[in-house]
């Protein structure tokens, strides 16, 4: 019966469409719907594990009544009375047993992170004949099963519906731009209806790229921009690797054809400009993209907090690049002119932007290159933050860090900083020691812990903290929020 539970838990756990529902209705507060990945991933472990304990046990079994009896084991193991259809049961069983594996095999953190998501992928879609089955193994098992099954099929056929019969599932990449250390910003044009919040997630196919792959990107625009969606993709694989490449062929055929443009410009001294026909040529190099979602995750409980804590690792930066851009475009439809000056500014905390009255925003890059991603948007929040008598010059408090220099320190000094002037944003430049790995974004714990006691010592209240990056550096902020009793969630 344990069994019987957990296949219809881990089947529950994957209704994305439905735990979005519920987000929305403000349950997530009552129900884990933050760590249902989570739930997922030590249920499928457990069925596992549950499974090889069942097998072992029959085998054992059926071998001490062989003794007692004198039975060839063989016929007890393929007793073809045995089961509601009869001889299936042990070899569905075996089979059951072999789908676990492999499954469980490619869904381990070393398969998903080294670059082959598609592994992973692929063999999940073994948990159709699985579950078919698990049905035919056992004659019991469809009570249990039924209604997730039902529930599944719905989204199925939900999402296919939204995907293949409605324009909200199917659009074009307007434009693709390559960014430092490989990162792709898509472009996109937003599909009528199309309605999301800020931090939310899409499954995204691009038949350019592969035809039948989708993956999870966050959204890093704002839900208050009409007519355009952007993604952007960091390379962590074959998928995100190919568009990349892509990517790289269309710049270097532009630059060849603006370069041929120029020449022709100078020969047949044309009144166009060869930067005026770029735009045409990327126009005709649009490309079909199909989106299923939107997915809301854990960020867009922060407008219902008092004092977020935004802690971003990377290319971790999207959702709240999203939450970033939304907080002010919702805070610029709230200015007013100043009869006197006629400068506009907004001087009281919008109403828009629901409980929410602090935030702190931290950002850590190995690189200042990576810091170019989303240029704009820090440069925007400086520009809003320097008009005196703004809500904003109190409302947020950004700092970013660099952990990835190459610089050498003194070994007798465990940390050094330096504060760096960048358009009015702090930038702390944090030198490792060089005995530390520069593999992964780090941030050394006593420096995040004095972020947090800065956060608290400012804090009026219960401050929340949004995470998405690394692990690792997921774990020492998880241990710094129990030592500072801050609030912990994780994209």
């Amino acid at each position: 019966q344990c069994l019987h539970l957990d296949c219809a838990l881990v089947l529950l756990l994957t209704l994305r469409r439905s735990f979005t529902w519920l987000r929305s209705r403000g349950m997530d507060w009552l129900l884990p719907l933050d760590r249902t990945i989570y739930f997922h991933k030590m249920i499928g472990w457990l069925i596992c594990v549950f499974s090889v304990v069942h097998t072992l046990a029959h085998i054992i079994n059926y071998g001490i009544m062989s003794r007692a009896t004198g039975v060839n084991m063989r016929d007890y193991l393929f007793d073809k009375t045995a089961g509601w259809i009869p001889g299936i049961v042990t070899p569905s069983g075996f089979a059951i047993l072999f789908l676990l594996l492999i499954m469980g095999l490619f869904s381990h953190r070393l398969v998903r992170k080294s670059g082959r998501f598609e592994l992973f992928y692929w063999t999940h879609m073994l948990c159709l004949p699985f579950f078919l089955l698990m049905i035919m193994h056992a004659g019991n098992v469809w009570k249990w099963l039924i209604g997730p099954l039902c529930l599944f099929g719905a989204e199925i056929g939900y999402r296919i519906g939204f995907i293949c019969c409605s324009e909200r599932g199917r659009t074009k990449v307007t434009s693709l731009q390559l960014l430092p250390n490989q990162v792709v910003r898509l472009k996109i044009e937003r599909p009528p209806y199309f309605e999301y919040n800020a931090g939310d997630y899409v499954y995204v196919n691009i038949p350019h790229v592969a035809r039948f792959e989708w993956h999870p990107f966050t959204i890093s625009s704002a839900p208050e921009d009409e007519d355009y969606m952007t993604l952007h993709v960091r390379v962590a694989g074959g998928w995100t690797g190919r568009l990349y490449s892509m990517c790289q062929e269309d710049a270097t055929r532009l630059e060849r054809q603006q370069s041929r443009q120029r020449i022709a410009q100078q020969q047949l001294d044309s009144k166009l400009s060869p930067f005026q026909s770029m735009p045409m040529q990327l126009e005709k190099s649009t490309m079909p993209i199909m989106l299923d979602g939107p997915y809301s995750g854990s960020a867009m409980r922060a407008w219902n907090c008092r004092h977020a804590l935004f802690i971003a690792g990377g290319i971790g930066v999207t959702p709240f690049a999203s939450l970033l851009q939304s907080l002010v475009s919702r805070y610029q439809s709230s200015m007013n002119a100043c009869p006197h000056c006629h400068q506009s500014c907004c001087t009281n905390v919008p109403t828009s932007l629901g409980k929410l009255r602090h935030v702190d925003f931290m950002w850590v890059n190995r690189d200042l290159l990576s810091f170019q991603w989303f240029l704009e948007l820090l440069l925007d929040l400086d520009k809003e933050q320097s008009v005196r008598g703004s809500v904003m010059e109190n409302f947020l408090d950004i700092q970013l860090f660099q952990t990835g220099t190459k610089i050498m320190p003194d070994p007798h000094q465990p940390i050094y900083s330096t504060t760096v002037d960048l358009s009015g944003i702090r930038l702390v430049v944090l030198h490792k020691i060089y005995r530390q790995l520069v593999t992964n974004t780090y941030l050394p714990k006593n420096v995040i812990s004095q972020v947090f006691r800065d956060v608290a010592l400012r804090s009026g209240g219960r401050v929340t903290v949004f995470y998405c990056g690394p692990a690792s550096m997921a774990r020492v902020v998880m241990a710094q929020c129990k030592k500072f009793g801050f609030t912990f969630t994780k994209e």
